[in-house]
């Protein structure tokens, strides 16, 4: 369950959580712009939304970051992407959407499509307190929840999968402070269109959703203006 203390909010300008929608982008212009290892991801995929999702991504971290600090992304030895010089980010994607958060601490993000679920309740990745409030919730979006609060955590501390999801126990799924392991993270949910979101910091921080649209990336990619240090 949630831990209570008083919280040290961070505010260096808000996390900013930027999104973008593939149905908004009809052709995979802006490849180009893509780092090296980005572009051999993009060639595997042979869905047109998986290739869309992987081109949104590269250009949202582009777009947002600029083109100096997008070329020092690196991926650590646990496969976490990371950018020297205090600059905290994620990423996730689920159905149409794509998303980017930006934040002043260790973060990490996941959305999921919101699907019947109807028997998620046996799941391996569960704890028994978060099969019996998921039994007690009784919707399909509570599943989602559970698994983005996971996920979130797993993501923000650089271990993904090598972290069992089942010792992850984010019941209630309400707002507030979570121990894993011995470290305190801040969990917010979101209802997110058709889609369950979470987001997982160090610190408490203030959450800003930011709307863009695959023209507006572009165009910030071509212009070299990083929106990451606009008013965007």
């Amino acid at each position: 369950m949630p831990l209570y203390r008083t919280p040290v909010i961070c505010y260096f300008c808000g996390m900013r959580l930027y999104y973008c929608a593939i149905t908004k982008l009809k052709d995979l212009r802006g490849a180009e712009y893509l780092s090296p290892g980005r572009r051999q991801r993009l060639s595997r995929y042979l869905r047109q939304d998986d290739r869309t999702r992987c081109l949104l991504a590269g250009l949202l971290l582009r777009a947002v970051f600029g083109k100096e600090k997008y070329k020092r992304i690196a991926v650590d030895d646990r496969g976490k992407p990371h950018l020297a010089g205090g600059d905290f980010f994620s990423l996730s994607h689920s159905g149409d959407y794509v998303i980017l958060a930006v934040a002043g601490c260790r973060v990490g993000v996941d959305i999921e499509k919101v699907v019947p679920s109807a028997g998620f309740i046996e799941a391996d990745c569960l704890t028994d307190q978060e099969r019996a409030w998921l039994s007690a919730e009784n919707s399909e979006r509570a599943f989602f929840e559970l698994w983005t609060g996971k996920e979130s955590v797993m993501k923000a501390t650089g271990l993904g999968f090598r972290l069992s999801p089942k010792s992850v126990d984010v019941a209630p799924a309400t707002r507030g402070f979570y121990n894993v392991l011995g470290k305190d993270w801040f969990l917010q949910w979101r209802d997110f269109f058709d889609c369950s979101l979470c987001v997982a910091t160090e610190e408490e921080e203030a959450i800003r959703f930011v709307p863009l649209d695959p023209e507006e990336l572009l165009a910030a990619i071509a212009e070299n203006a990083p929106l990451a240090h606009s008013g965007g």
